[in-house]
């Protein structure tokens, strides 16, 4: 990215934006840079655009030098869910953890309109053997990320308070991964972000990692099955039959 960018006239065409209009400096980028260069450009001016407004409304400016990174994970998330045939998401198979680990697996499932999200959640240890599992409705339209911030933050309560230690947390969303990872670059969540850091600290400060779909399966079920924002689904003794099927997949 940075050596085209650093393209003589590029920079010239860069240079005179300040005179000529918006519309004229996209026309020619687009013609100058190949399609993913130029996708990518765009979701890196929108994140800029994010940042100054953080600037002026929170009074807060993240880091520069990693906005590049941020904004290609956000454009790979954002590919991955249109099936557009972009990189795919962390790792495509899901891996067991050692005898006497623990692994927490979230997702979140939103769908425009109907007024609340599903968030479900899984905690297996070794061999993949199921010790807890649950799914949750919360009110609200909720952004896509939103959401898988705040299945996080669930699914860390529930292993807080059934008295678990992580080795490993799992998120299907790597915008989501990225905010925990890189927290000085959050503005607009950063209150859940940094409760969802103390979380991490008192289940022993497993890391954040982001998965793909298909790793992520048995938690994408449980957040699909929800069908309203009223009650908790808790299972500790057994879990629900209809996650049989994307758990013996994990076991394959």
């Amino acid at each position: 990215m940075v050596k085209w960018l650093h393209s003589s006239k590029i920079w010239k065409v860069l240079s005179r934006g300040r005179s000529a209009s918006l519309a004229e400096l996209l026309v020619y980028l687009f013609e100058v840079l190949d399609t993913n260069h130029f996708v990518l450009l765009a979701v890196l001016w929108w994140w800029l655009w994010y940042d100054r407004n953080s600037v002026l409304f929170e009074k807060k400016q993240s880091r520069l030098g990693v906005i590049d990174v941020l904004a290609k994970e956000a454009l790979e998330e954002f590919q991955g869910r249109l099936g557009r045939g972009g990189a795919e998401v962390g790792r495509a198979r899901w891996c067991s953890p050692g005898v006497g680990e623990f692994v927490l697996s979230v997702d979140a499932a939103v769908t425009p309109g109907r007024g609340f999200a599903g968030f479900g959640g899984v905690i297996r240890g070794g061999e993949g053997v199921v010790w807890a599992s649950w799914a949750v409705g919360a009110v609200g339209d909720f952004q896509v990320a939103v959401a898988e911030l705040l299945a996080l933050r669930v699914g860390l309560l529930w292993a807080n308070r059934l008295g678990f230690s992580l080795v490993r947390v799992e998120t299907y969303s790597t915008v989501v991964s990225s905010w925990i990872n890189y927290p000085d670059n959050i503005l607009m969540f950063k209150p859940i972000v940094e409760e969802i850091i103390s979380l991490l600290a008192a289940v022993d400060g497993g890391s954040c990692c982001a998965i793909s779909r298909d790793a992520n399966g048995v938690a994408h079920a449980l957040a699909k099955s929800v069908t309203s924002s009223i009650g908790v689904h808790l299972w500790t003794d057994a879990y629900p039959k209809f996650i049989s099927a994307p758990i013996r997949a994990d076991l394959i």
